[in-house]
Parts: structure tokens; C-alpha cells; sequence
């Protein structure tokens, strides 16, 4: 799969070039073809090549073009990279077809190669990849350095490592992407990668792991991608000035560099939201087996150019199995979390990577009280706003909240409501486990402890209310666990 994002990667370079040659259907045939040529083995030896070989790998690929009526066709032969351990990659040939559109974009089509081996030092095949039905097709703006849309499957991919001999199989997977155009000159960037039928079986066939279905979705919204380009370029620049060989300059002075160009470039985005989905887990054992009906996340950031972002990460977890049974209901079934981060300070925590960045390698990690004051003076604050877990025997729900306080005793003040179901029965559970004594008294001391009360549906509850104060409290409860912790004898040293 590396060496297939590192042929799409490819792909930028015909667009690219055909826009720096823009004046070449004036020419004849060949000299387009020509001058398409120079363009690619020059963006080639640039972005790809030359980094590469500053990293020890050393690629070969033969390029041919030519010029039709109305589009491009560019083959990429013998497409092989040697890895700094003496392992060669070999992709076979790339062919692409690029059609120039009325409004100045290009469409692509490539045809990817239908094996790729990953060859150990000795000749011998470390890693095979090989699929069915190939398809990549796309639409490049070269205005935007970036595809508009694009659309990737590969079908039937099987996967194997000779030496060890596992095996994975991925019925398909796919990309789709999309980029549109937002307010004030900016773009919406939506993507998914999705992946079906998988299953990973290993050497021995004593292990398996299948998942009917597994997706990443993306979306980047109000993305300023102009500045995006400039910033990678000026990144770049700043990184290869640090590569350039004895005379290169002090690296606290490319780190300075670097964190001036952190501070003086406005902001890229105003939000990403990415999810996660997981459906029909199952790994299986000699000696047992696992299930999960489905996973689920999704993690996002609003109004990042406001300097008042808002971070949120929620999940969720059903349809748990074990085989066999465990010998007590005490493993969780379900599970949900919900967490929001409100008034994070952007520009505060830049200006603190930054200072890091100038401070040179020999500065120590960004300090906690630095950081706690820059959350404290924008008032950040965490909000755990559900958290969930079912046994089938108890159930647990909690809620809280943080804020960063400098002056606090503890660096922060915060809050924890938890509220249990079925305490009795899960206690009942416990006892069913070996050596479960000490377990038994633990959670007996926490049921005494707990506040006695029904939830919505009048079922019976314990609730724990847990407050940390600004003068570093504990209070369960109301309750100051202190003189009661102080009770408690301290365990003696193993001999």
C-alpha cells in the first residue's frame, strides 16, 4: 500500500507540468510530449527523488510521453526503489492518461500496476501485494495543487508475506475524495477511505482476524489552500537549508527560522472532523474468540481561526462476545464517551511551540505551568459530558467537568458525578472469581461510601460526587478523603 500512495503521488506531477507548459499546444506533437517530459523528470527529482535519496532510498523509473489529439499518455516503467537495507521494491509500470479540460483543470486516469513485491537483501520475496480490478481516476487543478475529485478501488488485494507466511485478503477498499470550493476563496476538503471483507489469517492458521467493514472519513473545512501551498514551500525550503552539507547552518538558527514561519502563517483551516467506523470485528484463537458488533469514533475541531477552538471526541462501542463465557458478567458489552474541550487558545499555543522551537534542542519539554497558563487565561475547560459502560450486570455512567486554574493548588479545579447500577449484583459477580477476596472488599468499602439513591426509571443507584478544589481537596461526597487516606497503613517494602 506505501508504494501505491507513493504512485499516486506521481500522479500531481503530470498535472503540474502540463500547467508549466501551458503554451505547449501551440507547439508540435513532440515538442508537448518533449517539454511534458522535462517538466515531470524535474518535479520528480525535487519532491520525490531527492528526498528520497537524502534518506538512503534509491528509486529508477523510465518515463515516456506522448502527445495526442487531445490528451497526454504517460507511461512510468520499471518502477523499482531500493530501501536503505538492501530490500528493492518493485511496482511494475504506471499509465496514465491526462485530458485537458475547457476550464483549465486535468482529468487523470492511471492504470495501476496489478502486482507489487517488496524484495529482501538476499533476492528473495519478503512482501507480495497483488490485486484484481484497478481503477484511478481523477480531476487535477493546478491552481490548487490538488485534486477536485478522486476516486481509487482496488479489488480483490491479497496481501502475503513468504517468510512468515501470513496472508491478508481485503475484498476492496476504496478512496473518494472531494474538494469544493467554500466562502472567501477557500475549499472544503471531503474524503473516505473504506475497506471491505477483510480477514488476516497467520502462518500457522492458528490465528484469524476478519471485519465485514472498516472506513476513515475526513473533511477539512475553509481550507486557504494558496497559503497552504506557500507554507509547505517555505517549509520546505527552511528543511532543506538544515540538509544542505557541511556549510549548512546551526540548527538553532533553522529551528528559529522554522519557528518564525509557525508564528507569521495565518491560519490553514477553520475545522477537521474525522470519523472512524468499525463493523463485524472478530478475532479468533486456539483457545477462544473475541466479537465486537461495531466500533465507532469521530474526533473534531471548529472555529480554528477564531483562536477559541472547540475540540470534541465521542465513541462508541456494542456487541461484545467472548467465547468461552467468562466465569463472571463483569466485561463490558457497551460503551459510549463524549468529550468536549471548549476555548482552547490557538494562537497562546503556538506562540509556546514556537518559543520551545527558538529555546534549541537542548530546551526541556514545554513546561505544565506554561501550558496550564495559557488554558487558564482563555478559559479552557473539558467537559466530560457522558461516559458510559454495561456490563449486562452494572452499569456506569459518568459526567464531569475541568478547568486549568494556575493559582489552584493542584493546577486545576474540576468535578466528578458517577452514578452506578446493579452495585449489587456486580459484587455478587466478583465473588464468583478466583482469589476474588480483596476485589470484594474493595468495592465494599465503595458501596458504603457511595450516596444511596434511583435513576430516571426508578431503578436502585449509588452516586459518587467527586469535586476537586482550588485549595487541593478531595471531597467525596462532601467528604475530605484525606483524614481517611491518612488512615490508611502504607504497605511494607518487599524484602
Amino acid at each position: 500500500m506505501r508504494t501505491l500512495r507513493r504512485l499516486r503521488t506521481l500522479l500531481p506531477a503530470i498535472a503540474i507540468a502540463l500547467a508549466l507548459s501551458a503554451d505547449a499546444g501551440a507547439q508540435a506533437p513532440a515538442d508537448a510530449g518533449q517539454a511534458l517530459r522535462d517538466h515531470i523528470k524535474a518535479w520528480l527529482t525535487e519532491t520525490l527523488l531527492a528526498p528520497l535519496a537524502e534518506a538512503g532510498f534509491d528509486v529508477d523509473a523510465a518515463i515516456g510521453v506522448e502527445a495526442g489529439d487531445d490528451a497526454y499518455r504517460v507511461t512510468i516503467a520499471d518502477l523499482a526503489v531500493t530501501t536503505p537495507s538492501g530490500r528493492l521494491l518493485v511496482a511494475g509500470t504506471l499509465e496514465a492518461a491526462v485530458v485537458p479540460l475547457p476550464d483549465g483543470r486535468y482529468e487523470v486516469t492511471a492504470r495501476l500496476p496489478p502486482e507489487v513485491v517488496l524484495y529482501a537483501a538476499d533476492g528473495s520475496e519478503w512482501l507480495v501485494a497483488t490485486t484484481g480490478g484497478r481503477r484511478f481516476t481523477g480531476v487535477y487543478a493546478p491552481a490548487l495543487q490538488a485534486f477536485t475529485t478522486l476516486d481509487i478501488r482496488l479489488d480483490d488485494l491479497r496481501v502475503s508475506a513468504p517468510p512468515t507466511g501470513l496472508l491478508v485478503a481485503i475484498g476492496r477498499i476504496g478512496l473518494d475524495s472531494e474538494t469544493i470550493p467554500a466562502a472567501a476563496g477557500t475549499h472544503d476538503m471531503v474524503s473516505t477511505l473504506a475497506a471491505e471483507n477483510i480477514a488476516a489469517m497467520s502462518g500457522d492458521a492458528q490465528s484469524r482476524v476478519t471485519v465485514e467493514r472498516a472506513a476513515v472519513g475526513t473533511t477539512l473545512a475553509a481550507v486557504d489552500l494558496e497559503t497552504y501551498a506557500a507554507f509547505v514551500l517555505a517549509y520546505r525550503g527552511v528543511l532543506a537549508e538544515g540538509r544542505a552539507g557541511p556549510d549548512a547552518p546551526d540548527p538553532d538558527a533553522v529551528a528559529a527560522k522554522l519557528a518564525r514561519l509557525i508564528e507569521t502563517t495565518p491560519p490553514l483551516l477553520d475545522g477537521i472532523a474525522v470519523t472512524y467506523g468499525v463493523r463485524g470485528l472478530s478475532v479468533e484463537e486456539p483457545d477462544g474468540a473475541v466479537g465486537i458488533g461495531r466500533i465507532r469514533a469521530a474526533l473534531s475541531a471548529e472555529a480554528l481561526a477564531n483562536d477559541a477552538a472547540t475540540l470534541h471526541a465521542r465513541g462508541e462501542l456494542s456487541g461484545v462476545t467472548v467465547e468461552p463465557p467468562p466465569d463472571a458478567d463483569i466485561l463490558p458489552r457497551e460503551a459510549a464517551l463524549d468529550v468536549t474541550v471548549s476555548d482552547v487558545p490557538g494562537t497562546a499555543l503556538t506562540s509556546l511551540v514556537a518559543g520551545r522551537l527558538r529555546a534549541g534542542p537542548a530546551a526541556p519539554p514545554p513546561v505544565w505551568d506554561e501550558l496550564l497558563e495559557a488554558l487558564g487565561d482563555a478559559g479552557t475547560t473539558m467537559r466530560l459530558d457522558r461516559l458510559v459502560v454495561d456490563t449486562g450486570a452494572a452499569a456506569v455512567e459518568m459526567t464531569g467537568s475541568a478547568r486549568p486554574v494556575p493559582t489552584a493548588a493542584r493546577g486545576a479545579v474540576a468535578s466528578l458525578s458517577i452514578r452506578i447500577r446493579g452495585f449489587d449484583r456486580a459484587l455478587r459477580e466478583v465473588r464468583r472469581l478466583p482469589d476474588a477476596a480483596p476485589l470484594t472488599m474493595l468495592l465494599t468499602v465503595l458501596q458504603l461510601a457511595g450516596t444511596a439513591g434511583t435513576d430516571d426509571e426508578g431503578r436502585p443507584t449509588i452516586r459518587y460526587d467527586i469535586e476537586l478544589t482550588a485549595d487541593g481537596r478531595t471531597l467525596v461526597n462532601g467528604v475530605d478523603l484525606a483524614p481517611l487516606l491518612g488512615m490508611i497503613p502504607e504497605r511494607a517494602p518487599s524484602p
